[in-house]
């Protein structure tokens, strides 16, 4: 006799309470697909943008380090110029410019040209710039090269007319090393004499009696009705430059036009001129001969220079 088991089926409450089950974990799952679905699809977009906007802050950080002059800037757009990048011999321009509205693109445009897009869509943009004023690239510091303007002596006084002329000898005083020098200007104690007197004040070569040649390497034209009828330091623009360091030269006052009385200036005879390597001569004739050099007398002056 064989004995059959009877095994238990689902009840249709259970199937159904099962289905119900399933259906909420596929639920489940799907939405769990969908959320990493679009995470991932969101990172990559924001990373994508990120990038696009780093590259195109490069590109514009690239090009203003070398921008040499600003013709527009505002806060949403600024144009400059950039140096020779065709080899055309003339600088170009570049421009970045946004609309300011929100999802439009930020555009480069290049001399000119077709302004291209370097960013898609911008939301918001603003230029903001910080500005200084610049001048001009300081050159080297003048510096008093060789003077006597200290009364150390007596004082007299020399008479500049047509026919007296002066000299003053000196040697400049530079810095160990130095190459060469500029003269940039000469201070003189100085009185007027007639009004409508014309003098030459010049740097000349010297011979070996210290007294100035006809060799002249700087010259400046002064018009007396300049100066004041009493004493006055007096600076006159006789420029020199590439001088050598070791030559000793000559101020020479001469006559040039108008009235023969030129005016006065002022010697101090002292026995520490020797010291400062300066000497003192005077001519009667124009400057056809001149009088021994005296090393115990000079013009009250300096000589201002630059050292590169």
């Amino acid at each position: 006799m064989i004995i059959r088991r009877q095994q238990r089926a689902f009840t249709l409450i259970e199937m159904v309470t099962s289905m119900a089950i399933l259906a909420i974990l596929m639920l489940a799952c799907g939405s769990i697909v969908k959320m990493a679905t679009n995470a991932a699809g969101s990172s990559a977009v924001r990373n994508a943008s990120q990038t696009q906007s780093a590259d195109a802050a490069s590109r514009m950080v690239d090009d203003l380090n070398v921008a040499t002059n600003f013709t527009q800037r505002t806060a949403n757009a600024v144009t400059f110029t950039v140096p020779d990048r065709l080899n055309t011999g003339s600088p170009q321009s570049v421009a970045y410019s946004w609309s300011g509205i929100a999802g439009a693109p930020l555009l480069r445009t290049f001399n000119g040209g077709t302004a291209t897009a370097i960013l898609p869509a911008v939301n918001s943009l603003n230029f903001d710039y910080q500005t200084r004023l610049m001048g001009p690239v300081p050159g080297p510091a003048e510096q008093t090269v060789a003077s006597h303007a200290t009364v150390n002596g007596s004082l007299a006084n020399f008479s500049l007319s047509d026919k007296n002329w002066a000299s003053q000898y000196f040697t400049p005083s530079l810095p160990f090393g130095t190459s060469s020098y500029s003269i940039t200007h000469i201070r003189v104690l100085l009185k007027a004499g007639a009004q409508d007197a014309v003098m030459n004040v010049s740097l000349r070569l010297p011979d070996l009696a210290m007294k100035p040649t006809a060799s002249i390497v700087a010259q400046q034209t002064v018009y007396v009705s300049s100066f004041s009828t009493a004493y006055e330091w007096i600076d006159i623009p006789v420029t020199a430059t590439g001088l050598n360091p070791y030559q000793p030269l000559c101020i020479v006052f001469s006559y040039l036009s108008g009235s023969t009385s030129l005016g006065s200036i002022q010697t101090d005879a002292s026995l520490l001129s020797i010291l400062s390597s300066a000497a003192w001569s005077t001519s009667s004739n124009a400057g056809v001969s001149w009088s021994g050099a005296v090393n115990t007398t000079s013009s009250r002056y300096a000589v201002f220079a630059t050292v590169p």
